[in-house]
């Protein structure tokens, strides 16, 4: 199971959905990562294409209901059912007309995409089908219910810049992608991309502890017993749900829980 998660953000107009993803790409970038950060596709072809060229990056949709807008048909039309393999992980393939022998096709084996949008509810009522549904694509999408908590008047970002940077340096010091160092590595490995020296290397995770796991079956059987098992009209949206729970609970761990020495780890029931 990969740790990559499709999110939409869902809350009426100026809730500050476009403003919070806007705010996410400007901290990858300060941090020295702007890499990860993927252009919105314009075509199933494009979206092939830069998966192809970047396996690991986060899609950016901010007017997320003007793309589904735009996919309702026409040459965007494909991308939501791309965006299916896309959530899987399975390897991706750019299709070509001519081929010759022994050649192979440009392919993605190993991709690692994930993609943050927002969107207001009536947007999402009106530029989706029963199929979006029922058949797959937004059963794989976190939706959080979003509204603006804090009001300021007069925005003065200067103070948070302490609280900003220190998140920035946090980023610049993860050592999440060099996890495969493990232990006994010679010296403290360092970010080829931002330079930061990492403050550890995470090992190995075991999975859940036997509390987290004794939460996981109770919370995932009623689940399927309430919502899946008597085919409610969002089963499939339901049936997904706990593969969701698992991704975000590993990520959590890794944050709160993962020693920085090499070790290996287990997810606990704090996650």
């Amino acid at each position: 199971l990969r740790t990559n998660l499709f999110t939409l953000l869902v809350a009426p107009s100026g809730m500050r959905k476009s403003a919070a993803i806007g705010l996410m790409e400007t901290m990858l970038e300060d941090a020295g990562r702007k890499d990860l950060v993927g252009d919105e596709p314009g075509s199933d072809e494009m979206l092939v294409e830069g998966i192809i060229e970047k396996a690991q990056q986060i899609l950016c949709i901010d007017e997320f209901g003007a793309f589904l807008a735009q996919t309702k048909q026409g040459y965007r039309e494909p991308i939501k059912t791309r965006l299916n393999t896309v959530y899987d992980s399975r390897p991706i393939v750019r299709a070509t007309l001519t081929k010759k022998k022994g050649q192979q096709k440009p392919r993605q084996d190993n991709p690692r995409v994930s993609l943050i949008g927002g969107v207001t509810p009536i947007y999402l009522e009106s530029f989706t089908e029963p199929q979006d549904w029922e058949g797959g694509l937004f059963s794989r999408f976190l939706m959080l219910n979003s509204f603006q908590e804090r009001y300021e008047p007069l925005p003065n970002f200067d103070h948070h810049l302490d609280e900003y940077q220190a998140l920035v340096d946090e980023i610049k010091t993860r050592a999440v992608h060099m996890s495969a160092v493990g232990p006994g590595a010679e010296g403290p490995a360092t970010d080829p991309f931002s330079g930061a020296t990492a403050i550890g290397v995470n090992g190995k995770c075991l999975g859940f502890d036997a509390g987290a796991e004794a939460l996981y079956r109770k919370w995932a059987t009623d689940v399927f017993e309430t919502y899946v098992k008597p085919q409610t009209a969002l089963a499939s949206v339901y049936s997904r749900v706990g593969a969701h729970a698992i991704k975000v609970a590993f990520l959590l761990g890794l944050d709160y829980v993962a020693p920085r020495d090499g070790t290996p780890w287990h997810v606990t029931s704090a996650a």
